[in-house]
């Protein structure tokens, strides 16, 4: 179970990290879509959704937000440490529904 503290860090983690994706790729920050939802980033070639690794599995609303811009793929960006044996789980999982995967930072205990 994740503690407050922890929900904490990783939402006012998610925004700095979308502001440093931002500052690398380019793109549009925090786009509103028609049903009020904000894509974290949209860059020429790519739909982002940020997530810290401890709520990767939140990341699969990319899939809506890639919905209303075609040709651009869906992309979950994750930060913060993990385990190699998480980061596999966590490409494996969104493989299968079509999501890309990239994170910012390296595993550890490889």
């Amino acid at each position: 179970m994740v503690s407050i503290s922890q929900q904490r860090l990783a939402l006012e983690g998610e925004t700095a990290i979308a502001d440093l994706l931002w500052k690398e790729r380019g793109g549009e920050r925090e786009v509103v879509l028609p049903e009020g939802l904000r894509a974290d980033l949209v860059t020429d070639d790519a739909v982002y959704e940020v997530k810290h690794v401890s709520k990767w599995a939140d990341a699969v609303k990319v899939l809506l937000y890639a919905a209303y811009f075609p040709g651009k793929r869906p992309v979950a960006y994750i930060f913060g440490l993990h385990p190699a044996e998480t980061r596999a789980r966590i490409q494996q999982a969104l493989a299968k529904v079509g999501i890309g995967v990239e994170f910012r930072d390296e595993p550890f205990g490889e």
